[in-house]
């Protein structure tokens, strides 16, 4: 049976692009979510859906023994997993995921994991530096009191520590854009089934935010500026401009962003903030996407919406561990950076070279298609 471990909106949206499996095929969704939608109906219909709640969010929380050990309970209660069986997921930064993920590998079932976004790849180059003794004594409770055996935490300039999973226990990793990885994990490039927007909308653009003001690179009222900047320069360059709040954002930040932004004419704020933005511009059609380094600008690009990425143009954070990663990883698949927030036009094309092999999900879930490995 296959088991598809979900946190994120996006997390499904990406499964129902890749199509792993026939309708009908019988497969269970565990869901410990983040970003995730509990309500919404699915395309797939699952045979079962099992939800849990992870107790684990920072260094305070692990004073809640009993709860976090009544979770961990109640995982190995409800999920038996097998030989036969197979483990789809996205993100070893959940560090219940890596429970779970742990769970079935001891079983001897196979388990590969999904990009989670750009985040997959920057951390399978990355280059990682001592811990903090702070972060080393956080590990150490992890692995010993609560037995996380296989966690691990990686920093690197600029970041903050990241979960990780020793390698042995992903069975294989499969990627969007073929990438340089570095991990001892067999990596492929995945073939995707995705809609291109018809008839989009070339002189209308959408902003995701991305609360980078909570990351220490920049001061909120330093980040306010700089969005405004951006949207001086949009509002000239385009007819139309969607601009969309992350869900994380808290409501003052959210008001103080939209005082800004008012003093616009043309930039319209999307009220629903909460829903994807990959099935939202199904209805607003735009033709161009701008972020920092937002996960959906990959997804909006397989839509055929062009993604202008502007995390270099900050220096803050261009100089960090991520912003290089990042920097190496579109230069790699020949995106075309623009030089400052004027370059930002109808017109742009952003170069992503896309190749042409790569597996299906099924064949990836099956084990075969290794003659496409990366």
């Amino acid at each position: 049976m296959v088991y598809v471990l979900v946190n994120n909106n996006y997390h499904i949206i990406d499964l129902e692009k890749y199509k792993g499996w026939e309708d009908g095929e019988e497969v269970v969704l565990i869901r410990v979510p983040h970003t995730l939608d509990l309500q919404g109906a699915y395309q797939h219909s699952f045979t079962k859906i099992l939800t849990y709640k992870s107790p684990i969010k920072g260094v305070k929380s692990l004073l809640a023994f009993k709860t976090i050990k009544k979770t961990l309970a109640l995982i190995s209660e409800e999920l038996k997993p097998g030989k036969k069986d197979v483990l789809v997921f996205f993100t070893e930064f959940e560090i219940l995921n890596q429970y779970i993920v742990k769970m079935f590998k001891d079983a001897g079932s196979r388990v590969i994991m999904l990009e989670d976004g750009m985040a997959t790849v920057a951390l399978g180059n990355m280059e990682a530096e001592k811990l903090p003794f702070k972060y080393w004594l956080y590990r150490a409770v992890l692995r010993t009191v609560y037995q996380f055996k296989t966690l691990d935490l990686v920093m690197a300039k600029g970041m903050p520590p990241l979960p990780v999973m020793e390698d042995k226990y992903i069975d294989a990793i499969g990627l969007s854009i073929k990438s340089p990885f570095k991990r001892n994990i067999p990596v492929y490039q995945l073939k995707a089934s995705e809609t291109i927007l018809t008839s989009p909308d070339e002189n209308a653009i959408i902003f995701i935010n991305q609360d980078l003001y909570k990351l220490g690179h920049i001061s909120l009222s330093d980040y306010i500026e700089i969005l405004r900047q951006a949207l001086s320069v949009l509002s000239a360059n385009f007819t139309t401009v969607y601009f969309k709040f992350h869900p994380r954002e808290e409501t003052g930040v959210r008001e103080e962003i939209k005082k800004m932004a008012d003093t616009f004419r043309n930039v319209t704020l999307i009220n629903d903030f909460r829903s994807p933005v990959e099935n939202q511009v199904e209805e607003l059609r735009p033709g161009y996407s701008a972020s920092f380094y937002s996960n959906s600008l990959r997804s909006l690009y397989f839509k055929g919406i062009e993604p202008f990425f502007l995390f270099h143009l900050l220096p803050g954070l261009k100089n960090t561990a991520i912003g290089g990663l990042l920097g190496q990883y579109l230069d790699h698949i020949g995106y075309n950076f623009i030089g400052s927030f004027a370059e930002m036009a109808p017109g742009y094309k952003c170069g992503i070279r896309l190749e042409e092999k790569g597996v299906t999900l099924n064949e990836l879930i099956n084990g075969t298609g290794n003659k496409e490995r990366i």
